[in-house]
């Protein structure tokens, strides 16, 4: 059996010392993004194991909505 667990993380570095050091925004964006990832994993590993549910191999993937969202303004723009 396989299924998918979804879960919404949420991460925020503070935005105008990222603006002001580029190295450190991608360093704190990588540090959330991985902390997500293992958030997920601690909760979808909690929510198997007190349904009583074995489980193997868990993964988890992230996507930034605050990329998906700049791509899709920036598609909109350029329909104008």
């Amino acid at each position: 059996m396989a299924f998918n667990l979804r879960y919404e993380v949420r991460r925020r570095g503070d935005d105008a010392h990222q603006a002001a050091h580029q190295a450190a925004h991608q360093a704190a964006h990588q540090a959330a993004h991985q902390a997500a990832l293992d958030e997920g994993i601690e909760r979808a590993t909690a929510y198997l194991a007190g349904r009583n549910i074995s489980h193997r191999h868990l993964r988890a993937s992230a996507t930034d909505m605050a990329d998906m969202w700049r791509a899709a303004r920036s598609q909109a723009a350029g329909a104008d």
